[in-house]
């Protein structure tokens, strides 16, 4: 159904992605950022966190988010799907008031609405649609993202998945 009908996938994220990029300079191996979720889960549960804490398990997450999204790209772009990822906010401390809803919004309508994307090789990779419809360069999504390795420890095949939800087994 999803290739029939060019499905278009959109994955809503946050502009702290590019902030990742700390993530590349400080944690090299995927097992790291996995300890780093688990530690932040942790401490958000017992209740024991600080902002900062938080703020660095957020932005883990949202990489790990952006790792699957350009996951699934690879595997369904050939087949003529569309992966986008936006920004649903400016902020995401902010209390979503009317201004945070409409920029999400905006943000949503652009992404379903857009006929034009990068094209060529080197450019398939850049899914994710900042403000006003512009596309970010690769450079501002970070090492770890573009990661192939990466993509493929943090995401979870369509074997997998049919898997889990359908009761198949080896």
């Amino acid at each position: 159904m999803l290739i029939a009908s060019k499905t278009r996938i959109i994955f809503g994220s946050t502009h702290l992605v590019r902030k990742e990029g700390t993530w590349n300079n400080t944690h090299n191996k995927a097992d790291q950022l996995e300890d780093l979720v688990k530690a932040g889960s942790r401490s958000m549960a017992t209740g024991e966190t600080t902002h900062d804490k938080v703020d660095m398990t957020y932005r883990a997450t949202k990489l790990i988010q952006l790792l699957n999204a350009q996951y699934w790209r690879r595997q369904l772009a050939p087949l003529g799907c569309r992966i986008i990822v936006i920004n649903l906010s400016e902020d995401r401390w902010a209390k979503f008031e009317g201004e945070e809803i409409a920029i999400g919004g905006r943000n949503l309508l652009l992404a379903f609405e857009t006929q034009e994307f990068p094209d060529g090789p080197d450019e398939a990779a850049r899914i994710f649609m900042g403000a006003h419809g512009l596309w970010w360069p690769l450079l501002a999504m970070g090492n770890a993202a573009r990661d192939e390795t990466w993509q493929d420890a943090w995401s979870r095949s369509q074997y997998e998945i049919e898997k889990e939800w359908l009761g198949f087994s080896d």
